[in-house]
């Protein structure tokens, strides 16, 4: 009974927090605004949606030729938040609740970061910090994007998963950062991914260092994972990666 009250207490009630926090910094949605803050944002959703512009498709290069060049991400007609934006009868409550639920997702995967490295942290206390992150500078700017939210979300996790990597490998871990990078390469920015390796690298040299472990057993170890985990996300978002390449 004990545990269960204290896994209430470090876990449930914290997100329970967190989800109040994100809610009432974006109260304003419910008295009617959106995240259509920005001209490039709705007009990259148009083509998305569908309109005389031809569907994000270009006929005149060939069937299969997508409008959408470099950033998976993007709005392509055939991708998961498209799928979901035509799911519900008002675009802009849909892509609101898509910002919501990513900003959410940041602020989760922040806590259960600040738990890991800060054990002794007061969980309501990181709870309550680790919302604000989502309404930084730059985060609700004109050019606000769910796209910049997915990013803040990815690095935390790929870490996370490193770290238990580096200490026990197991198949999981490869599934898991598979999962990571088709997450931020579907949902967020390429150029955020692009910069992943150079991270995880550093994250690799700074275990290696601090655990005094062989950094070359490390970096080989972080090669295969890093390549697996890149080759698999590829795959896993093949249905709107080909047309792409």
């Amino acid at each position: 009974m004990l545990s269960e009250q204290n896994y209430i207490k470090g876990n449930i009630i914290p997100v329970c927090i967190i989800l109040a926090v994100v809610l009432i910094g974006y109260h304003k949605i419910f008295l009617g605004y959106n995240f259509w803050t920005y001209i490039d944002t709705l007009g990259n959703s148009s083509w998305a949606y569908g309109n005389s512009l031809g569907n994000g498709w270009r006929p005149d290069k060939g069937f299969g030729i997508s409008f959408f060049y470099s950033d998976p991400g993007a709005w392509h007609p055939w991708s998961l938040r498209v799928f979901w934006m035509k799911l519900i009868s008002s675009r802009a409550l849909a892509y609101s609740t898509f910002v919501i639920f990513h900003s959410t997702l940041v602020a989760i995967t922040m806590f259960f970061f600040l738990k890991k490295i800060v054990p002794t942290l007061n969980p309501i206390v990181s709870s309550l910090l680790c919302p604000l992150i989502v309404f930084a500078p730059g985060m609700d700017s004109i050019y606000f994007e769910s796209r910049t939210s997915v990013s803040l979300a990815v690095i935390p996790l790929m870490l996370m998963v490193f770290y238990e990597y580096y200490k026990n490998p197991k198949l999981l871990h490869f599934f898991l950062v598979s999962l990571i990078f088709w997450y931020n390469l579907f949902f967020g920015y390429f150029l955020t991914w692009s910069v992943l390796p150079s991270i995880g690298l550093t994250f690799t040299i700074i275990y290696s260092i601090y655990y005094k472990r062989p950094f070359l057993k490390l970096l080989l170890r972080y090669i295969l994972l890093f390549s697996i985990g890149s080759l698999v996300a590829l795959l896993l978002g093949s249905w709107e990666m080909y047309s792409i390449f």
